[in-house]
């Protein structure tokens, strides 16, 4: 493996026209916003028909959408103070102030809870100006941003409209507490965005979707291009998630990332759906695809809640036309699990999740573009993390010629690892870890329970004795829980 140097290649190499739907380069003659329009108009029609079609479809997601109500409200300051001049809208959506663990939605209620995720989403909104937003004003753009949240939204509504000013002008409150699938809610929020904008007379030339726990580490801009260079869908990469080495077939394991016609990982069409962009003319499109991935064959039991899938449903929506602009490319030319840390944390270039992944960010773990090294063998971008070896190229982290991770290199400190890092791997999934650094982490994790102080009350005492013991434990498992011998080392410095 070698280094991606820097921004300036990681922007050359992993952009441009290898990652553009079958090669096509993305700005030509019938790129304009006129064709794009009718090509929108279209690809919803399509999408209505494709829905029309599906015996019974139709009808379950029109009572599904019925059952989930909405209220849209104007800042207070956006009242009389909204100037034209309109280019990029972004769609923040999604449960605020998300929970800690690697799978809830829930809400953590404790002090401690709320103050871990009020932290973590002043953190991404924080990455979200300084990377999306103000990385686009100061190219001149106009962003406004259209919020949609939960009723039960987990943390102070000031805490969403201070950081994001003026450019917030219009929130969307989804009235019930849940809901059978994430893209119902989706779908209310790109509805109220139409109907605002219709009430308005105002559009864009590009929108992007996104989360509201998303922590982004590069700037979108200079991935993005210009709003009106935006001309089909944005992805940001292929999607694979990261725990396809425990996949139950040892074939379909081995062959995830192999160099082949049949299996080469740049054929994958599964996409990401926690940040993707499109021109404002396929607004409606996104919403067709939207509805039909809920029910995307006849016989699914219950509604999908993402959109991984949604390029099959666009190559008959959006046909391919001779000499049209593409109808979608991928930001990064490369294969990265879209929801890290749920499995391994098989990391991407572009975004962290917080505050689930707050151990990983904390410890300055994959923050750069050049921390992704480029593999030849399997043609593609890999970090590694305490629980993910590298390349992609290798099906097993005991293979003589993984990368495992670097405690030390990485500058990873005692402390960081007691405060942040999870004291265990949940089956099949183990840590991943240089024989030195194994001894590092036990050493914290020892050291920590030695510094446990008895004394106090019961209660005191009784909780000594338990985070001692959960410590001891977490020592003795870092060591055991994989192999670590012929490992090559971690080199993207």
């Amino acid at each position: 493996m070698r280094s991606a140097l820097g921004d300036a290649l990681f922007a050359a190499k992993l952009t441009g026209s290898t990652s553009t739907e079958a090669g096509k380069s993305s700005h030509g003659p019938s790129s304009g916003r006129p064709a794009l329009r009718l090509r929108g108009r279209q690809c919803a029609h399509r999408y209505d028909q494709m829905l029309e079609r599906r015996w019974g479809v139709k009808g379950h997601v029109e009572l599904l959408e019925a059952a989930v109500t909405a209220v849209s409200t104007t800042p207070p300051t956006q009242l009389n103070a909204h100037p034209a001049g309109h280019s990029l809208a972004v769609l923040l959506r999604g449960q605020a102030f998300r929970g800690n663990s690697r799978e809830t939605f829930s809400v953590d209620s404790s002090r401690a809870g709320k103050e871990t995720r009020l932290g973590a989403q002043r953190r991404c909104l924080i990455s979200l100006q300084q990377r999306l937003l103000e990385p686009f004003e100061r190219s001149g753009h106009r962003v406004d941003i259209f919020l949609t949240v939960y009723r039960r939204l987990g943390g102070p509504m000031e805490e969403l409209l201070n950081p994001l000013g003026t450019r917030v002008v219009s929130v969307t409150t989804v009235q019930q507490a849940s809901t059978p699938s994430q893209l119902l809610p989706l779908g209310v929020a790109v509805r109220a965005f139409l109907a605002w904008c219709a009430e308005q007379s105002a559009g864009y030339a590009a929108v992007v979707v996104t989360r509201f726990d998303l922590y982004l580490k590069v700037d979108m801009h200079r991935l993005l291009g210009d709003a009106s260079s935006i001309d089909g869908f944005r992805f940001l990469f292929r999607e694979s998630g990261g725990h396809w080495r425990h996949h139950s077939e040892r074939a379909a394991t081995n062959r995830t990332f192999e160099m082949s016609q049949r299996s080469d990982w740049r054929r994958n069409l599964r996409v990401p759906d926690a940040m993707l962009a499109f021109p404002f003319a396929y607004t409606r499109c996104f919403l067709g695809a939207v509805r039909n991935e809920l029910f995307p064959v006849r016989n699914e039991s219950r509604p999908l809640g993402f959109l991984h899938n949604m390029i099959y449903g666009l190559h008959r929506a959006l046909p391919a036309n001779e000499g049209q602009s593409p109808r979608w490319s991928y930001l990064v030319n490369g294969q990265f699990d879209s929801n890290p840390c749920r499995s391994t944390c098989m990391l991407n270039p572009i975004y962290d999740l917080l505050p689930r992944m707050a151990w990983v960010t904390e410890s300055n773990i994959c923050q750069r573009a050049e921390d992704f090294l480029f593999d030849p063998v399997s043609q593609s971008l890999c970090c590694p993390s305490p629980n993910y070896c590298c390349p992609n190229s290798v099906s097993s982290c005991r293979d003589p010629g993984a990368i495992v991770f670097d405690v030390e290199k990485a500058g990873v400190s005692a402390g960081t690892i007691v405060r942040h890092w999870p004291l265990k791997q949940g089956r099949p999934y183990s840590w991943e870890l240089t024989r030195r650094s194994r001894e590092v982490v036990r050493d914290a994790w020892l050291t920590a329970a030695a510094a446990l102080q008895d004394g106090g009350t019961p209660a005191k005492r009784s909780w000594v004795l338990q985070e001692r013991a959960k410590f001891r434990a977490a020592a003795a498992e870092v060591m055991t829980s994989s192999t670590y011998q012929r490992h090559g080392e971690y080199s993207g410095e």
